[in-house]
């Protein structure tokens, strides 16, 4: 439980600090997440899932550097774990600083990377026993993303996330 309210406070801080400047760009979309471990109790796996992912960029109105958000929750659709463990859930949240480059008018080229932090949890059920670990992954994370402005207020992002765990 703790937890959880620390990861409450975390977001509300850093969406009350980037709704706070001049020019915010919110986003919410369908993502499809690859996961691959090894070297962990678990042996090597795979696992593909699907989900939603929200990304926010923040600027000051003339500065292309500013802050960046990316939090997404993934649910396994399949992987290959031989120990009789399913990864059902899957959050990730990346902060750090963002920038923008101004192609034109209309088109914006959008960077961030950041610190990513990664809870995702294991169930395993037989019989007569049902059992459940969480983990959490610590590494770099990253966006790249372009923003086309449809009108002043409504637009389409298209990119991508990619991140790297080193510890777990």
């Amino acid at each position: 439980m703790k937890k959880l309210a620390l990861g409450c406070v975390l977001i509300l801080g850093v969406n009350s600090l980037m709704f706070s400047l001049e020019e915010t760009w919110f986003s919410v979309g369908f993502n499809f997440g690859n996961y691959f471990e090894r070297g962990s109790d678990l042996g090597k796996f795979y696992s593909g899932s699907s989900g939603f992912n929200f990304i926010c960029y923040s600027f000051e109105e003339k500065n292309n550097f500013g802050f960046f958000f990316n939090s997404g929750l993934n649910f396994s659709d399949f992987n290959n774990i031989d120990n009789g463990f399913d990864q059902k859930i899957r959050a990730s949240f990346i902060l750090g600083p963002g920038y923008r480059y101004n192609i034109n008018e209309k088109l914006n080229l959008l960077l961030g990377f950041g610190l990513d932090i990664n809870l995702y949890s294991l169930f395993s059920e037989s019989v007569d026993i049902k059992t459940s670990d969480f983990r959490i992954g610590l590494g770099i994370g990253g966006d790249v993303g372009i923003k086309y402005d449809i009108t002043k207020v409504i637009y389409v992002i298209f990119g991508t996330t990619l991140s790297y765990n080193f510890a777990n």
